[in-house]
């Protein structure tokens, strides 16, 4: 399979912010919600990433799985930033960042070979502006 790269953040972000939603066990209508506003079923269906039933298919299993080899290499560092902020966006949906969702944000950054230090200086830059608090899951 050799998809195109937009494909590939998708899956991998889609992917992502189902485990991010799910980690603290609470899934709330505002969390589904912003699941479905940011990935239309219509734009999945066209990926072929869901079936006429809204069931993954094997096409988005395959391009998951690509992606996580191809987004490091494929992504600038400020292209992978933005597709954190999709994560945090998602993490913080229902108005807490639980620490289980910050471990899965801190994972994310990982899979996308970004540098500790370019995770820990965006997070201080989000922690500037209010986007998340020092407080929130632990964040010190």
């Amino acid at each position: 399979m050799s998809t195109n790269l937009n494909a590939l953040q998708l899956a991998f972000a889609y992917d992502m912010i189902q485990r991010i939603i799910g980690s603290d066990t609470v899934v709330d209508s505002v969390e589904l919600s912003f699941l479905d506003d940011t990935f239309p079923p219509d734009l999945l269906r066209t990926c072929g990433f869901i079936d006429a039933r809204g069931r993954l298919t094997e096409a988005f299993t395959e391009a998951r799985a690509e992606a996580l080899e191809a987004l490091p290499a494929g992504l600038t560092q400020g292209q992978k930033l933005a597709l954190l902020d999709l994560l945090i966006e998602a993490a913080a949906s229902d108005g807490v960042l639980a620490a289980e969702e910050a471990d899965l944000l801190s994972e994310a950054a990982a899979l996308l070979s970004l540098s500790d230090l370019a995770w820990r200086e965006h997070l201080t830059s989000l922690l500037a502006t209010g986007k998340i608090r020092r407080g929130d899951a632990g964040i010190e």
